[in-house]
């Protein structure tokens, strides 16, 4: 994640110390046990195909709409 966009995010850092969760559940960082490893080969490819085919659902559903400026995002955004 960017750094600039992980700044703007609150999270809670005392999950285990108000019982949300076990220390093996929680990453390393945030005072847990757990290591965080982020598996890039792993997920891209389905993260991409998977925006790919919302993308398209999505696009289709504007033009469906009229595809032209003005149309309200979540007209074409709803499932």
């Amino acid at each position: 994640m960017d750094p600039v966009t992980r700044s703007k995010i609150a999270i809670n850092r005392q999950l285990i110390v108000e019982g949300d969760f076990t220390p093996d559940q929680v990453i390393k960082e945030w005072g847990g046990e757990r290591e965080f490893v982020w598996e890039c080969d792993r997920y891209l490819d389905k993260l991409v195909e998977i925006s790919g085919k919302m993308k398209e659902k999505r696009l289709a559903k504007w033009r469906e709409l009229g595809g032209k400026v003005g149309l309200r995002e979540w007209d074409y955004k709803e499932e």
